[in-house]
This record gives C-alpha cells, structure tokens and sequence, in this order.
C-alpha cells in the first residue's frame, strides 16, 4: 500500500510539473504570438539604424575629424579642419557617384602636392579655401602632373568613368563646416 501510494504522488507531482510548465510555455508563446507583431521580422543593425540621421551631412565622408595626416595610402573621402600631406596617394575607389572632399586648411609636408590617384567616382566635389588649391591651379586641367597643391596620377585619368569632372568649390569657411557635418 505503501509504494502504492508513493506511485501515487509521484505520478500527481509528476502531472503537476508537466501542467505547469506547458501551462508557462503557452503563456510565453502566447505573449511572443502577441509582441510579434510589433517587432520587425528582419532583425539587423544595418536596417535598424539610419545613419543620416546619426551622422547628418557627414555621411559623405569616409573621415571625419580636426586635423588628419594622410601618411599612407588613402581610398576615402575627407572632411578636415586640417589636412597634413605626407606626399601619399589618395584614391576614391568605393565611391561610384560624387565623391565630397572638405578641406578647412592644407600644410604640404612634402614636394609632391596631395596626389590624385585612381577613382570610381564620377566626379569630384572638393570645398577649401583658396590657399588650399594653391597658386594656379585649374580644375578643368586635370592632367598627370602638378596643379596648384594637386598632383594629378595618370591612373586618375583612366578611372572607371573616363576622367571625372573635378568640382573647385573656394570656400573660406570650410574649417567652420566641418563642426556642422559632424552634427
């Protein structure tokens, strides 16, 4: 009779385990079928953040920043308040419609101007001050060679496009500009 009885309970708790628990997973499924539907069905970071939003008009730049050393190989477009050339290349290879460049100040440290290299972009929007684009230069004239403070690559005139139109934008506040691209 003993074990009878211990069976007994066994079994009662037993079935009461199981009711409890599927009583808690029809709960849960019942809450999730119910949020569900406020929740998107494709969940990740990239369709859920919009980045104008976050960056506003600094998302046309791949940098961003005061002052920016470009002492290696670049493949992006800028948005300084100073730009310090160390005589390397810059190409705009991921950029495939105009490519924004906005320059607040230009130092040279080295004698071969910022150097214009291969690009994707089918133009080149570039905002500086004057003394940026230096003594000279001229934006239909985009030749290898020197220009002003540029120093066009032949691999610029062979880039995906033909040779991109380059866009001179002389702007004395483009320092001041670069604060409210990040904003």
């Amino acid at each position: 009779m003993k074990k009878r009885l211990i069976k007994f309970f066994s079994a009662f708790m037993t079935a009461g385990i199981v009711m409890t628990s599927l009583s808690s997973i029809s709960n849960f499924s019942l809450i999730t079928k119910a949020d569900s539907r406020a929740v998107p069905q494709k969940q990740d970071a990239a369709s859920a953040v919009n980045y104008q939003q976050i960056l506003g008009e600094g998302i046309y730049y791949g940098v961003l920043s005061e002052s920016l050393k470009v002492s290696s190989h670049t493949e992006t477009t800028i948005a300084t308040k100073k730009l310090i050339n160390a005589g390397v290349q810059i190409d705009v290879d991921y950029q495939d419609s105009t490519a924004h460049f906005l320059i607040g100040d230009y130092v040279d440290q080295s004698s071969e101007g910022l150097k214009m290299g291969a690009t994707r972009a089918k133009s080149i929007s570039f905002s500086a001050p004057a003394n940026v684009f230096g003594e000279g230069f001229n934006p239909s004239f985009t030749q290898p060679g020197r220009n002003g403070n540029f120093n066009f690559d032949g691999n610029y005139i062979n880039s995906k496009y033909g040779q991109p139109e380059f866009n001179q934008i002389v702007n004395e506040n483009a320092a001041s500009e670069v604060d409210e691209e990040g904003k």
